[in-house]
């Protein structure tokens, strides 16, 4: 891996900005990862290949994905395309807007842009800043008024207070604010992922989902792959999401937070080990302990079971094993 020239001045900088007083143990963190988040289908993709792509390359390869950006975001800033995109922080605002699965919308479609299932790559900062064809922005870099560096200088020169700045503000800092907590890590074309550190899901349910979409990778990944710790802070914790599943008898039980006020109607799919398929859809508004009788009084060793909420991909998994995975 080439690194930059002055690679020893940014490691230094990031380490030493990890021990600023003002991060608090919440965000004591936040220096020392790149994170880039997506939805789990995204995220299975990008497990199997071992590469962030950038969306001119996704498409280039014929790649399809799981769209969770504004489609007139997309259509109105093509400089984007080109490049693979992470973040210096978690919580973004974008992420704010679009996390967890949404009612559908009067066209009877899943919301847009919306991140249904997301799921969080961490990477080691000190490796990824330093590779020698990261470029580094003060905000969004969709904004034309972003502004872009390649340096250890230019990185020094980034005001950290508002990039990790999590908590209220006033009106008129809500512009600079919003616009700092943006802030991208950016490299050409595609990323190998060799300075993962840690893939983490919200839940438990999430968790199995993510494994079972990497089908003969599960085995590789299954230790790396984990459930956001108490005091985190990844995720917004927003919308309607999966919490856990099991089998009690003959009876499918899929715990769910749901967004206070949100119907949704609900699809599920279970398999047997005989090939045996049944399909439910139960009526709105959904409960959050949602349950559905497998027909016939059914109670085999292993289930497989696949749920959607408001056309959303809740869950994927066999609720019999608790402990597979």
């Amino acid at each position: 891996m080439v690194r930059k020239i002055d690679a020893d001045e940014i490691a230094d900088f990031m380490d030493r900005l990890a021990q600023a007083d003002w991060l608090g143990p919440s965000r004591r963190d936040w220096p020392r990862t790149i994170y880039h988040y997506s939805e789990v289908c995204n995220v299975a993709d990008i497990l199997r290949s071992g590469y962030v792509r950038s969306r001119a390359r996704l498409v280039s390869l014929g790649i399809s994905t799981t769209e969770i950006a504004n489609t007139d975001i997309i259509g109105s800033s093509p400089w984007t395309h080109a490049l693979a995109r992470f973040y210096f922080r978690p919580r973004t605002p974008t992420q704010y807007k679009i996390e967890g699965i949404r009612p559908r919308g009067a066209d009877g479609r899943p919301p847009s842009p919306h991140c249904a299932v997301p799921v969080f790559l961490l990477f080691d900062a000190r490796r990824m800043l330093t590779r020698n064809d990261c470029v580094y922005t003060d905000g969004n870099f969709a904004s034309k008024f972003a502004q872009v560096g390649e340096d250890a200088k230019f990185l020094r020169c980034l005001d950290f207070r508002n990039i990790y700045h999590d908590s209220a503000f006033p009106p008129e800092a809500r512009d600079v604010i919003v616009h700092s907590r943006c802030a991208e890590v950016l490299f050409p074309t595609e990323v190998d992922i060799s300075d993962l550190t840690a893939v983490v899901c919200r839940t438990p349910a999430e968790r199995t989902t993510l494994l079972v979409l990497l089908e003969d990778e599960r085995e590789r990944w299954a230790d790396r792959v984990r459930v956001e710790q108490p005091g985190e802070r990844l995720f917004f914790r927003r919308g309607s999401y999966a919490m856990e599943a099991r089998l009690s008898g003959d009876i499918v039980i899929l715990s769910l937070r749901l967004e206070p006020g949100a119907v949704h109607d609900c699809e599920a799919l279970v398999r047997l080990k005989s090939g045996e398929e049944y399909r439910y859809a139960l009526p709105a508004p959904v409960q959050s302990d949602l349950r559905f009788r497998l027909p016939n009084g059914i109670a085999p060793e292993r289930v497989y079971a696949e749920v959607y909420l408001s056309g959303s991909l809740a869950y994927k998994g066999y609720p019999s094993q608790r402990t597979l995975f």
